[in-house]
């Protein structure tokens, strides 16, 4: 029977999308949206100025064919909030869905032909619901808390046990499959990559102008964008260019060179010529168009960063480390400038004194070589057919 409607079951409100993770699942929707399915989706908690403002559970229409329905039950807001606040996985999904199936959600699974649950904490609602369930991946999440052994044993066994429940999984890159060393689950698993909706991508000379002025940022200098929210993982990378600031303030200064960081990453705002710290922005679309070029300083973490696709779709000279562009091809002095700690200020010397054409030239191979990658669409066009 040919596929009509989906239902993704998510923890966390997912649009309009903060993170990295709420992009990758956003995209997904979008992207099936586009491919003409029904999408609804169902999510567990909701963001914490609406829980302030005191907004009930509520369904919002966020396209033609995509609904998004947040529950906003106090009490699971909470739950959600102590386990960030401690920095736990949120195991108390697992735990709820393993008793509780609300009324809502059971209403919007009927007549559903498949359901995708985001992260593996919600694999009991397989047994609830009875029907073909795709778990869709983030990261290798037992890898995020290796600095503490017996919680990252304890999510690895929540995330092997999801995996055998399941029908389909995917995964945002082949590190993060080989990360388990399960054969078992190898014919039922299939890279999807935190690919992008291609058309949001356009950049312009009026945001460009309009954000530069906004920042003070002076025509003849050069924008450097790091963007990210406050994953461990990113918290390490901003951290590192706070203290390479400090450290380089008079070279950067001297060569016209400003970092801006946009994104929750950080909870301080920082404004000096140099050094800009926005926190949460609106969209981040605008930025793509201010900046020269985009960084990415991280050197942990799993899967493929979703700053990086989108550094890549806005076609911009990419910065990272060699960690950062893992999953990609792009290739240093070629595609890309490959940095570590102790050469970043020679690496950002060198994009500036690049040429125009050949800055441009880099950009455009960057894109064309990785577009396979970027196009969420196109990918999961190929993967419906093995659904």
């Amino acid at each position: 029977m040919e596929m009509k409607k989906v239902l993704i079951i998510s923890g966390l409100q997912i649009f309009p999308p903060e993170s990295g993770g709420q992009l990758r699942t956003a995209n997904l929707a979008s992207s099936l949206g586009q491919l003409g399915y029904q999408v609804e989706i169902y999510s567990f908690t909701g963001r914490k100025k609406d829980y302030l403002e005191r907004m009930k559970s509520s369904e919002f229409i966020i396209s033609k064919n995509i609904l998004e329905y947040t529950n906003r039950l106090p009490l699971l807001g909470v739950l959600q909030w102590f386990c960030y606040k401690i920095k736990w996985p949120p195991i108390w999904l697992t735990l709820l869905t393993q008793f509780i199936l609300p009324k809502k959600l059971k209403e919007m699974s009927k007549g559903s032909d498949r359901i995708i649950i985001d992260f593996p904490f919600l694999y009991p609602l397989k047994k609830k619901l009875g029907s073909r369930i795709i778990l869709n991946t983030h990261n290798a999440e037992f890898n995020l808390y290796k600095d503490r052994p017996i919680l990252s044993s304890i999510v690895k066994k929540l995330e092997i046990q999801a995996f055998s429940k399941v029908e389909k999984i995917l995964f945002c890159h082949e590190n993060d499959l080989n990360a388990f060393q399960l054969e078992s689950i190898k014919e039922k698993s299939f890279i999807l990559t935190n690919g992008l909706d291609l058309s949001r991508f356009v950049t312009n000379n009026e945001d460009r102008s309009n954000i530069r002025r906004s920042l003070r940022i002076k025509d003849d200098q050069f924008l450097f964008l790091f963007t990210g929210s406050q994953y461990a993982p990113n918290v390490e990378a901003y951290l590192f260019l706070k203290k390479f600031e400090e450290k380089e303030r008079t070279e950067l200064h001297k060569n016209k060179i400003c970092l801006v960081i946009v994104g929750t990453v950080a909870q301080e705002k920082v404004d000096l010529d140099t050094f800009k710290v926005l926190g949460r922005v609106e969209s981040v679309m605008p930025y793509f168009s201010a900046t020269d070029y985009c960084l990415n300083p991280c050197r942990s973490g799993s899967g493929t960063n979703v700053k990086m696709f989108e550094y890549l779709a806005a076609k911009k000279l990419i910065l990272s480390t060699d960690f950062g562009k893992r999953g990609l091809q792009l290739e240093d002095q070629i595609d890309c400038l490959v940095f570590s700690e102790d050469n970043f200020l020679n690496a950002l010397k060198k994009a500036i004194n690049l040429k125009n054409e050949e800055k441009g030239k880099m950009e455009e191979r960057a894109f064309s070589r990785n577009i396979d990658l970027l196009d969420m669409k196109q990918q999961l066009k190929n993967l419906i057919t093995q659904w």
